[in-house]
């Protein structure tokens, strides 16, 4: 599947809502524009995802069976690992070369999980009243039982699709459940061709029903939905907090992956070569937009200087640019959104009196269209 048949089956999906425009970060033209799938579309997913459930057609396969599947979508990913990384590479900006060394991991995670299928298995025991209850000690039989969540909601972040999106849809489809799947509206791109992958695998028809469109609609309809029984979340900390209110209604499970500010520990006795490089790359790789970037550095005293400095100094060393240039580190920041926001911290450094050792303006050199990777 070409990139631009990706492009081609984005435009002809269903919808109801606003027109949703996906932009190339590096050039900020327009790659795509797609409809937002509404409400209605949510309730017809949630309603096959259920019949899909009920029907055994997946829940009810065999642990053997559903490894085998998994384990086919991981070889799909891996023969087209190149197409999925040019998908994120031109949707979210990332350096090509890094948009490809993600792609081992995103086939793992299928074939890791391919192995927990025939091995979700409950425990049964034998056990001894303690006397309480009865004058007699009584032997009994007791037995536990681990069964999937029957709909369950994947809603993912931009930083990072396909990783994203793997990540949680290999052990949601391991346990036998079936999935409504959200990508960001920003970065829908390689969501559609592993969709595609999934189904030619042979996950059924009603498994995985694949949303695209807004947060604030297809998302809070996924995630107050009643037949909705757990929700998955990669994103921010206030949507994350919005997921949680929105659940209390059915009291449906809810995992949270939220924003942080992760923290690097350099002291003293540190070979500092290797840490100022490590946390150099810790935050500067795809423009400090990962998860789990190293956004704070706590550095002993006595290494301070030189860590500063020599953060600096890599930092200078680094190579911005667009995505398809050789040796890139950082390209551009996902959105005009964003950049503003990022520009709006520093400022705000600035006034409360923060030293700038370097750099602390935007970037703001474009791409060109004969940049592009497709």
């Amino acid at each position: 599947m070409t990139v631009q048949a990706v492009l081609d089956d984005l435009r002809k999906r269903p919808g109801t809502g606003d027109v949703i425009t996906v932009i190339d970060p590096a050039t900020e033209e327009t790659i795509t524009e797609f409809t937002d799938c509404g409400q209605e579309a949510v309730n017809e997913a949630a309603a096959r995802a259920k019949a899909s459930f009920e029907s055994g057609v997946w829940s009810d396969l065999p642990g053997r069976e559903r490894a085998k599947i998994l384990w086919r979508i991981g070889d799909l990913i891996d023969e087209h690992a190149e197409e999925f990384a040019q998908l994120d590479s031109l949707n979210t900006g990332m350096p090509l070369m890094q948009a490809q060394l993600q792609m081992s991991t995103c086939s793992e995670f299928f074939r890791y999980y391919a192995g927990w299928c025939s091995k979700i298995n409950g425990v049964a025991y034998d056990v001894k009243t303690d006397g309480i209850a009865t004058d007699n000690y009584v032997n009994m039989h007791a037995y536990t039982l681990k069964e999937p969540y029957s709909v369950v909601g994947l809603i993912f972040p931009w930083n990072g699709p396909i990783f994203n999106a793997s990540a949680k849809l290999a052990p949601a489809l391991a346990a036998g459940g079936s999935l409504l799947v959200k990508p960001a509206e920003e970065t829908p791109l390689s969501a559609l061709l592993l969709d595609r992958l999934i189904h030619e695998a042979g996950v059924p028809e009603g498994v995985v029903n694949l949303l695209t469109g807004y947060g604030h609609t297809a998302g809070a309809a996924i995630t107050a939905h009643p037949d909705v029984e757990k929700v998955a979340f990669t994103g921010s900390t206030e949507v994350g907090k919005e997921i949680v209110r929105a659940s209390a209604d059915n009291l449906k499970k809810v995992t949270l992956e939220l924003g942080g500010k992760s923290p690097v520990l350099i002291f003293d006795d540190a070979n500092l070569d290797n840490a100022i490089m490590m946390a150099s790359l810790g935050i500067f790789v795809h423009s400090g937009q990962g998860c789990v970037c190293g956004s704070r550095i706590f550095a002993q005293r006595g290494v301070y200087d030189r860590v500063v400095e020599g953060i600096a100094m890599m930092a200078n060393s680094f190579k911005l640019g667009a995505p398809s240039e050789e040796g890139c580190v950082s390209g551009p920041l996902i959105s005009q959104k964003q950049l503003n926001r990022v520009m709006g911290f520093i400022d705000e450094g600035k006034k409360d009196g923060v030293e700038v050792v370097t750099g602390a303006t935007a970037w703001t050199a474009r791409a060109t269209s004969s940049t592009r990777r497709c």
